[in-house]
Formats: C-alpha cells, sequence, structure tokens
C-alpha cells in the first residue's frame, strides 16, 4: 500500500528565492512562475510559463475547473495533436494571390482536431440539454469560440504567424471546454468539498494547480488533484523538505518562451486576472497599438499606431462646370456611360437566382421609410464587392471579377479578423471604394501616397469632397496590395485556373459561384447591439440556424447544397426561417412590419421585414439572398482526372479536332485540357467532385485510345455518336 502524506509533508519540494514548494502527492514538481507573471503569446502561439495548458497554475474559484486540464500525453498518442506546432511545410502559400504571405493550414493533423472538437462540442451540448435552466453561458462560449477556429482553419487564409496563433488558440479553447465538461459530468463542485479518507491514487493525468492556501491544498489533495504548495522559506522546517529536494527546477522543453512581438495581456501577481487574460481570444483588427500592414516585398509586418487623414476642404463640383465650357466652346461631349441603379435587381444567367419572394419584398420596400441617424460605414458598407457592382459594366466586369478572386482570399482574411476585434462586426466600404481597389490601376506614387498618409475608419475620402489620387490612396490603405493584374495571367477558382479574358466564355455558372454570398450579421449587430454583448453565443447560433451552417463567421470555400433559407428542402428552409423570425423579434418595428407571420405566410412576412428593417437602417437596398449555384449534368464545366478524359473525347466526337487544335471556333474553345483547366461551355458539363460516375470505369479506356493523335485517327461518326449516347445516359441517371 503506497503511503499517503499529509496536505504539508512533502513527496518532492524545491526551493525557489524565498519561497519553498512542496506537493504532498507528486514526486516531481513542474516549474511555474510566482511572484509575477506576464501573459502575452510567444512565438508558438501559446502562453509559455503562463499558459495553463502547459504549466499548473495558481488556483482560483471562479476557474476551479482548470485544475482537470489533461497534461501533454505521451508521445504517439493521437491527443498530442492539441499541443502540436504547425512548422513551416504545413502552411501552403495561396497561387495566383497579389498577397505573397498568405496561405492555408495543410496537415492530416487537422483532421483530426476537427473530429475531436466535433464530438466535444456534442458532449458539451447533451450537458447543456440535460439542464437547460443552468447557466451555461461560459461553456458555450468555449464550444462556441474553439469550433469557429476550427472552422477559421478549415476555410480562411492567414500569414504563417497568425496561422500559429489560431492553432495554439483554439488547442487551448478545447483543453479548457474538456476540462469544464469534467467538471460538470464528473460532479467536481461536489467532490472538492467531499470528506473523508484521501484519494491514495493521484490523477495524474491531469495537470493540477498550485496554491499558498493550506485549505485548497487539502481539497485538492484529498480529490487526488496535483497540487503545489508554495510557502515562505523561513515558516517551513528545513527538515519537513529537505530529504526529497529536487536539485533543479526548470520548466519542460516544449514551453516556448520568446516573444511574438505582441501586447501584453496582463502583468501582475498570479488570481484571476491571469487566468482571464488567459481566455481572450486573438484579436487582430481590434488591437490599437497594432496592426499587420504589408510592406513593399508584399509581406506582412507589424506596425505602430495608425494617425488619420485629414478631411479634405469641400470642394464646388468642378466637373459640371468643366462640361459646361466644353458646351460653351462647341468641344464635343462623350455620352456618360449607362449608371446602375441599385434597386432594380440584376437578372440574366452571370447572377444566381434569387430565393423565392425576395425580389418581391425588395420592391415592396417604403425607401421614404428611414430613421433619423443612418447606422455607421462599418454597418452599412459592403464587406464583399456588391454582385451587381462587378457585373453591371460589360466593359469591366471580365477586369472586375479577374481582380477579385486575386485578392478574395485576403478579404476573407480581413474579414473573419475583423470578427473577432472588440467591435465584432466585419468592416463595410462603400461601393466606390470597391470599385476603385478592383477596378483601377494603381502607380507606385499611389502606393507611397498611401503610406505617407494613414487613415481613421471614420474619416475616408468620398468621391464627392476628395481627389482621385486621394480615393486611390484611401482604397490601399484600407485594402492593402491591390491586385496586381500585370504580373497574372490566370486566377484560381475552386482548384482550376481562369485565364485572362475568359471569365465570360465560361459557362455563367462560374460567375454565379464567384459571386455567391450572404450577410446578416451586421443588420442583427446594429439592431442587438445590447444582446450581442451578453449572449454572443446565443445570436451566433441563430443566424447559424438561419443559414443552415455550423458557424455563421466563416466563409465556406465549396458549398455543395442550399441550406438554411435557401435550402430545397422544405421542412429544413421552413425551419430556418422560424429562427429568422426569432431572430428578428428583438429588432425594432417600423410603418411596414405590421404583418404577423403564419406558417403558410411565413417566408413572405420575413422577407420584407428584414429588407424594410435594412433599407430604413442602412439607407440602402440589401444584397439580397441567393439561391446556391447548382451544377448538374448539363451545367458546370470543372475538368480535372476522369472528366478531362471525357471532354477529350466529347469534343474529338463533336469536332473531329483534337482539343486546341485549329477547328476555326474562336480562342476559347481550343483552350488546351490541361488538368486543372477550365473548359468553355460549349463542352458538355460533367458532375465535379466525388468519385468517378459509372460509366467512368467502362467508357475512359475506349475514349483515350480513340483520341485524335498521329497514330489514332479520329473516331467515325456513327462511333462518335455512340460514345455520346451512352454518355449522356449515364450522366442523366447521375441526377
Amino acid at each position: 500500500m503506497a503511503s499517503v502524506f499529509g496536505y504539508d509533508e512533502a513527496m518532492a519540494s524545491v526551493v525557489h528565492g524565498r519561497w519553498v514548494i512542496t506537493s504532498p502527492n507528486m514526486p516531481l514538481l513542474p516549474f511555474f512562475p510566482i511572484d509575477r507573471v506576464s501573459v502575452r503569446l510567444r512565438s508558438d502561439g501559446k502562453l509559455g510559463d503562463e499558459d495553463f495548458t502547459l504549466a499548473p497554475q495558481i488556483f482560483t474559484n471562479e476557474y476551479a475547473h482548470r485544475i482537470l486540464v489533461r497534461r501533454h500525453p505521451a508521445e504517439g498518442s493521437t491527443e498530442t495533436v492539441m499541443w502540436w506546432t504547425p512548422c513551416q511545410d504545413e502552411f501552403q502559400p495561396l497561387s495566383r494571390s497579389s498577397y505573397h504571405s498568405l496561405g492555408r493550414l495543410r496537415s492530416d493533423r487537422f483532421a483530426l482536431i476537427d473530429a475531436m472538437t466535433w464530438n466535444l462540442s456534442n458532449r458539451a451540448y447533451n450537458i447543456i440539454g440535460s439542464n437547460p435552466g443552468a447557466d451555461w453561458a461560459a461553456l458555450e462560449a468555449l464550444i462556441a469560440n474553439m469550433r469557429h477556429g476550427v472552422m477559421r482553419l478549415k476555410h480562411s487564409p492567414f500569414t504563417y504567424r497568425e496561422l500559429i496563433m489560431d492553432v495554439a488558440q483554439t488547442q487551448r479553447l478545447y483543453l479548457d471546454a474538456l476540462a469544464m465538461c469534467d467538471y460538470v459530468e464528473d460532479k467536481w463542485a461536489n467532490v472538492l468539498q467531499a470528506v473523508g479518507p484521501v484519494c491514495e491514487k493521484t490523477k495524474t493525468e491531469y495537470i493540477g494547480a498550485w496554491t499558498a492556501d493550506p485549505a485548497v491544498v487539502q481539497k485538492l489533495h484529498h480529490a487526488g488533484v496535483p497540487v503545489y504548495f508554495v510557502r515562505s522559506l523561513p515558516t517551513v522546517a528545513p527538515c519537513s523538505y529537505d530529504r526529497v529536494l529536487q536539485n533543479t527546477w526548470c520548466r519542460d522543453d516544449r514551453v516556448v518562451t520568446s516573444d511574438m512581438g505582441l501586447p501584453e495581456r496582463y502583468n501582475g501577481v498570479p488570481g484571476r486576472n491571469q487566468h482571464a487574460s488567459a481566455s481572450q481570444l486573438n484579436q487582430y483588427g481590434g488591437l490599437e497599438n497594432y496592426f499587420f500592414k504589408l510592406g513593399d516585398d508584399k509581406n506582412v509586418h507589424a506596425v505602430g499606431s495608425r494617425g488619420k487623414m485629414s478631411k479634405p476642404v469641400v470642394a464646388s463640383n468642378s466637373r459640371r462646370s468643366r462640361n459646361k465650357k466644353r458646351q460653351a466652346t462647341g468641344a464635343p461631349v462623350t455620352s456618360s456611360p449607362p449608371i446602375r441603379d441599385k434597386w432594380v435587381e440584376i437578372r440574366g444567367d452571370f447572377m444566381p437566382d434569387t430565393l423565392p419572394f425576395w425580389s418581391g419584398a425588395m420592391l415592396a420596400v417604403d425607401r421614404a421609410d428611414r430613421q433619423a441617424d443612418v447606422a455607421p460605414k462599418e454597418y452599412t458598407g459592403y464587406r464583399f464587392p456588391d454582385p451587381g457592382m462587378l457585373v453591371f459594366s460589360t466593359v469591366r466586369r471580365e477586369k472586375n471579377l479577374f481582380n477579385w478572386l486575386i485578392v478574395c482570399d485576403a478579404t476573407i482574411r480581413r474579414v473573419m479578423h475583423d470578427v473577432e476585434s472588440p467591435a465584432g462586426i466585419p468592416r463595410g466600404f462603400s461601393n466606390e471604394l470597391w470599385r476603385m481597389i478592383i477596378g483601377v490601376e494603381f502607380t507606385d506614387r499611389d502606393k507611397n501616397g498611401a503610406t505617407d498618409r494613414e487613415f481613421a475608419p471614420d474619416n475616408i475620402p468620398n468621391a464627392r469632397s476628395s481627389s482621385h489620387s486621394e480615393r486611390r490612396q484611401a482604397a490601399i490603405a484600407i485594402f492593402g496590395q491591390p491586385p496586381d493584374g500585370h504580373n497574372f495571367n490566370a486566377v484560381r477558382w475552386r482548384n482550376h485556373d481562369v485565364r485572362w479574358g475568359t471569365f465570360f466564355e465560361h459557362d455563367p455558372l462560374l460567375v454565379q459561384e464567384v459571386m455567391w454570398d450572404y450577410d446578416l450579421i451586421a443588420a442583427d449587430r446594429y439592431f442587438c447591439g445590447a444582446a450581442w454583448l451578453v449572449e454572443n453565443s446565443a445570436r451566433r447560433a441563430l443566424i447559424s440556424r438561419v443559414v443552415g451552417t455550423e458557424n455563421c463567421l466563416f466563409v465556406d470555400e465549396f458549398p455543395l447544397r442550399g441550406t438554411g433559407i435557401s435550402s430545397s428542402d422544405v421542412n429544413e428552409r421552413h425551419e430556418a426561417y422560424k429562427y429568422f423570425d426569432r431572430l428578428m423579434a428583438r429588432w425594432p418595428s417600423g410603418p411596414g412590419d405590421a404583418a404577423q407571420s403564419t406558417e403558410t405566410n411565413l417566408e413572405s412576412v420575413i422577407a420584407l421585414r428584414f429588407c424594410s428593417s435594412f433599407v430604413r437602417a442602412f439607407g440602402r437596398p440589401p444584397i439580397l439572398p441567393k439561391l446556391l449555384p447548382c451544377r448538374t449534368d448539363l451545367r458546370g464545366s470543372y475538368v480535372g482526372g476522369y472528366e478531362q478524359a471525357i471532354y477529350v473525347a466529347l469534343h474529338t466526337a463533336t469536332t473531329c479536332d483534337p482539343p486546341g487544335g485549329d477547328n476555326g471556333s474562336n480562342g476559347s474553345a481550343n483552350l488546351s485540357p490541361s488538368a486543372g483547366q477550365l473548359l468553355p461551355s460549349a463542352v458538355p458539363k460533367i458532375p465535379p467532385r466525388g468519385k468517378p460516375p459509372p460509366y467512368a470505369a467502362h467508357y475512359i479506356p475506349s475514349i483515350i485510345e480513340r483520341t485524335p493523335s498521329a497514330s489514332h485517327p479520329p473516331p467515325s461518326a456513327a462511333r462518335s455518336r455512340s460514345i455520346l449516347t451512352l454518355i449522356g445516359n449515364d450522366l442523366r441517371q447521375l441526377r
């Protein structure tokens, strides 16, 4: 039988300065700071000695569950992924991007993190569901932020340093939430108050805690939790500890202490404030004295506080007077390009279909019904470019889409970082600034001017009161490196190259997919700002139910079907609209919001109320939610692998010319079918994802064998028609 020590006896001990540290139930004492702590991010994204996942921290009642944080497991265990730090090889830089520092996580370990956090999420919500009347705000926040971190890692671009920060934060949230679930399920609040014999076997899988309070030492020792008793050296008799004195007291080799260079979160004595600062989330866009900025080498660097751009003096409208002068002198006046009316919905092949009832709802809005004070620009502006702006101009739309894809990943990164800022809302910008950054050619003078003249978000030059050069500089200052269209002849979309000048020669589905987006968060954060302060997770959960995603704050790269209010499943869509109704129940009502929703008119009433509320507060028409552009056997030409072979056969059978040969058609039809390259709309469309369809194994060898070449002449017309018929029949079965 193992001997049981008293709470003030020493199984191990160490003397550190004016302190003596003993443990009644651990044979080796790990290092932890005692006098003062400095909570800040280290170069591995963790918090060094002050990280509660790496070393024992002081016990506090507010964070009692952290005594159950798991200790680093033995190497070879799958759980070690929650202490893993990505290396440079696991960071895949973006291709076809103006932002050379951005990339994505590419590691097999991520699948483990995804699965483990998903299982923990289910466990936590089962706990919450078992006692819905209890206050679960802390657990809900941990789970929501943990899964949000996973979704960011899955879908969002980062710099390498940001990637390290986000991986470490997600791991920390997981271990914190896991400890809280253990604490609740095993009723540790009662265990720590129990009386009886001391637990003989110490639960060494937990990291435990240190304390200077004898009462805390007794209850942790009694429960079998690793505990470390810190006392002033003169108060402890040497004979009580010197026989088990450790020669050294040093930190674990896995603890990194080198700085990341970010501001300190907390500096002071250990305690509740230390734990609270360790619980803070990374804040990328909201730090007052720290910003990421793109340097001349197109890499992201840290810079100091930003200044403000002085407001230019409002000048008279000189454009009108210049036009009058031309007319007076008889100089020819060129006709102005057509002006887009944003209240008129753009329809056609290049725009995804609007959800039912929403087009009519926008037309039914009373445009004159406006609140006295328009919401701030960070709410009213566009977080992503207005789809109508991208395609309205037949002259500029090719360049708009090309440049948008060059900067798309960087924009997603900015939006995700804004969500984690204190304001908690992705900043919106005017159509003018979006048009500027996407459609204007920038000079070195513009870039230098943007560096010299910083700006404030509430003081951005606008079209009526500033020069064109000032607006160009403001656009660069906001968005960073402008699209580098000169050095790219193709952009990347869904792992395929789209060459310059071919966007509108492809199937219109391509353009629809590029622009598919829906935004609801800004409106709810504006109308229910107070609710977001106290029930952030609940509001996120409601919006997530509306849009039908696990987390409303991430941008899905490749959605496979419509979800939430855009779902084709009637029951799923109806449930989503019910959540939409609950979400807007706390929004302020207006004159046009009197209609009551019922089971039969729910969708139309919700659409009208949203549009009316949006226009009333934001002073512009909303971007209407769209149906997800769907790929069928007749739409979506994304060719690669087995699809490429079928394309070769189809092209051959219809033209008897090899792909890329001179067949008299326009340039788009002659694109070489190299792997990963998009093909023009003349080619029948092939489903892009999943396993090869049933026809693939049977037909592809024959198809490839008969591809025209010097050794294989084109097939006969009858043979070609036979191949097409067989493939067409199988394609129709995939619907």
